[in-house]
């Protein structure tokens, strides 16, 4: 999943292991291209950046949690500290779940983070290399 924010990018080869960029352009990218892989080829692509889901497993934090809040509520218990079960049913469990899920999400939404992958990759174009002197030419 993108970003929907298109970009040009440009990349050594027929499929390179690494684009560079942005560019506001087809065509800055493929000067960039030519300028700087004039020999090997290039490609060029427009692109949106990644973005991340909020999809994690919350079972162990949940429980991390909630084993936290007893124990700093000790005066709540007896000597021994009862199971979880005991204090909480599914349903309570299920709400807290749903409650960290909106939280993350919220979170990751205002706080996207910097991601080094494309999401969306389109118009993807390789220019074959021309050794110095020789026209540009593109498949």
């Amino acid at each position: 999943m993108g970003d929907g924010n298109f970009k040009w990018w440009v990349g050594q080869g027929a499929e390179p292991e690494a684009y560079h960029g942005p560019f506001e352009t087809r065509d800055i990218a493929i000067q960039t291209g030519r300028s700087d892989y004039q020999d090997t080829g290039f490609t060029i692509c427009e692109s949106d950046k990644s973005v991340m889901r909020p999809e994690i497993n919350l079972d162990f934090y949940v429980e991390q949690i909630l084993e936290s809040l007893i124990e700093a509520n000790e005066e709540c218990f007896s000597d021994d500290y009862p199971d979880l079960d005991q204090i909480w049913n599914d349903e309570d469990l299920k709400a807290l779940d749903t409650a960290f899920q909106q939280a993350i999400t919220t979170w990751l939404i205002a706080h996207p983070g910097t991601t080094w992958a494309f999401g969306t990759m389109r118009n993807v174009k390789y220019f074959i290399g021309e050794p110095e002197g020789e026209g540009g030419s593109h498949v």
